[in-house]
């Protein structure tokens, strides 16, 4: 009897957590989760259902139904067998998307009439849809397009394809310079200094790059007719293009420009070396100044020569000139003044008496002198 005793209230604690609705089964509706289901009642999506609810597009936690099997609502997820394929008020799994982008679960798209996951960057694409980043960028202008981080729609001169960035695939970037090797994307515009049809390497198309030089070095008298001018045009790295002009010493040659002033083996001397002198040749300089015309040969720095029309400058090949030391030369085919025999010289100031003229000697003064007597013994002088 005492054994009894102490066991009685054991048993009633016993009796009582049997009670207990923690240790009944769950009905219809009820959380399974923890709790197992009456013996008629199956425990799915969390509650205990009417049926085993196990079909692709149907579920027992619909709002409002819980322990229902009933079809999943229109566009959610169905269960792993489905795939990308969203529900379609059918418990069973939907099977064709037939183009519908939104019958697709998110991360993948419709591709014809079926559910595929989504493209990382650099893959070929033609729409949106078809990438993780929702992004198809044209790779390049007049290809397809391919998966890109961004829009890269700034220019021709952006692109997703490390090929022509020198990025990752996927990643938008500049496209390479034609120096490192980038394609010719742009419209070339055929002028000298305009765009070369390549990108500079910074998302715009490329000008033709600054000090190209356009076509030939020219020559032409400066300004007042004083010495010559050597110009020469260059692209200025914007489209345009810029002349430069120098001022020659003494001479200047087309293709060439300026020539060194000085003398050569030959004993060339063409333009004379004092700074003054070369700023105002052909001309003399006189107090600082420079003559614009001459009455004679010191108002011109050799080789050039005062001529009767009132101006210094060099005369046609082969025709004398002298250099500083005095001595006779002949003018060469670029204004110089070097060493040879002399042609008839045009008519110079103060040359006359330097050389014969063609043709041989000049019976001038012997038939003016004749006419001379003539007309006194007509008059009986």
């Amino acid at each position: 009897m005492p054994l009894c005793r102490s066991f009685g209230p054991v048993v009633a604690a016993v009796i009582t957590l049997f009670a207990s609705r923690s240790w009944a089964l769950g009905g219809q509706g009820d959380p399974c989760d923890s709790t197992p289901c009456e013996p008629d009642l199956y425990c799915q999506d969390g509650y205990c259902c009417n049926t085993r609810c196990d079909r692709g597009c149907e579920a027992c936690n619909n709002e409002g139904q819980w322990g229902v099997c009933t079809p999943r609502k229109r566009y959610t997820q169905g269960r792993t067998e489905c795939g990308y394929f969203l529900c379609l008020d059918s418990p069973y799994c939907n099977r064709s998307c037939d183009g519908m982008d939104a019958e697709c679960v998110k991360g993948s798209y419709c591709n014809i009439n079926k559910c595929i996951k989504q493209q990382p960057g650099g893959t070929a694409c033609r729409r949106n849809a078809e990438c993780e980043s929702e992004v198809c960028a044209v790779a390049v202008v007049g290809s397809s397009g391919v998966c890109c981080d961004r829009a890269c729609n700034s220019g021709l001169c952006e692109a997703c394809l490390g090929e022509l960035t020198g990025m990752n695939d996927g990643t938008c970037g500049n496209v390479l310079p034609h120096s490192k090797g980038g394609p010719q994307v742009c419209q070339a515009d055929g002028t000298p200094c305009g765009h070369t049809g390549w990108c500079d390497g910074l998302g715009q198309c490329a000008y033709q790059e600054m000090g190209v030089q356009v076509g030939e070095t020219t020559c032409a008298p400066e300004d007042g007719g004083v010495g010559f001018a050597s110009m020469t045009q260059k692209c200025d790295g914007i489209g345009g293009a810029t002349c430069n002009v120098a001022v020659c010493g003494g001479r200047c040659e087309n293709g060439i420009g300026c020539v060194d002033i000085g003398s050569d083996a030959g004993g060339d001397s063409s333009a004379p070396s004092n700074d003054v002198a070369a700023v105002c040749y052909p001309y003399a300089p006189v107090d600082g100044a420079c003559l614009e015309s001459c009455k004679r040969q010191s108002d011109c720095e050799l080789p050039a020569q005062c001529f009767l029309d009132g101006k210094c400058h060099a005369g046609r090949p082969r025709e004398r000139c002298w250099f500083k030391d005095g001595d006779a030369g002949v003018f060469d085919d670029d204004g110089g003044c070097v060493p040879g025999i002399p042609e008839d010289p045009l008519e110079v100031i103060g040359a006359c008496s330097a050389a014969p003229r063609r043709g041989g000697a000049s019976y001038w003064p012997e038939l003016l002198a004749l006419f001379g007597l003539c007309w006194m013994r007509r008059r009986g002088v």
